[in-house]
């Protein structure tokens, strides 16, 4: 069975407007202290009304591959990196940093919206295009405390080197969920050849 070239650029798409709405706001409320959620609520519109992941005692390290980095400057001044996730977490990972004048990292948000396509065997009517659902399992995010961004002779990031990471929280399949992580990127400038890694143990 064919699939279409652009199968992936609307999955790439869809996903980067999701986790900037989500990290944006997350962001903009996490600085105001308005983030409050009722973990009731969050079960209750969750299929099956399972524990949320606040409730467990064990935690498990989940590895993630990140690529295909889009690098830009927002309207605070905040570097913002955002890559393809692939592995125990695959959808798209956003970095927001504050960063002091050496580059070292005082501060930021992080967001990372895990999804994947699902083909079904479906086709449109050339009968050679599968249909493509986006499946959301959640999403995760918290606060970045620490690491620095390493800069070009001109000024622009070209990698993150030892991020620190904490929990915030999660919504639907990762409610609750609370721990750590770290991670690193390279070749920020190159969108082909950038590449990383996310661990983070909740």
């Amino acid at each position: 069975m064919k699939r279409n070239p652009y199968q992936r650029l609307t999955l790439v798409i869809a996903l980067t407007a999701l986790v900037g709405l989500i990290a944006s706001g997350f962001a903009a409320a996490n600085k105001r202290g308005l983030i409050t959620l009722n973990r009731t609520s969050v079960a209750r519109a969750v299929p099956g009304n399972k524990p949320s992941l606040g409730d467990r005692t064990d935690q498990t390290t989940r590895s993630v591959s990140l690529s295909v980095a889009r690098v830009s400057i927002d309207a605070n001044n905040r570097l913002v990196v955002s890559m393809d996730a692939s592995g125990d977490l695959p959808g798209e990972m956003t970095f927001m940093i504050d960063r002091n004048a050496d580059n070292t990292i005082r501060g930021g948000d992080w967001a990372l919206v895990v999804a994947h396509a699902e083909y079904s065997g479906a086709t449109d009517d050339d009968g050679d295009q599968p249909g493509v659902t986006l499946v959301r399992r959640g999403t995760l995010w918290g606060s970045i405390t620490g690491g620095s961004v390493v800069v070009d002779d001109d000024g622009k990031a070209v990698s993150l080197s030892g991020l620190q990471l904490t929990f915030g929280n999660g919504s639907m399949e990762f409610d609750g969920a609370s721990g750590s992580g770290s991670a690193q990127a390279t070749g920020l400038q190159d969108t082909q050849a950038s590449k990383g890694n996310l661990v983070v143990t909740f």
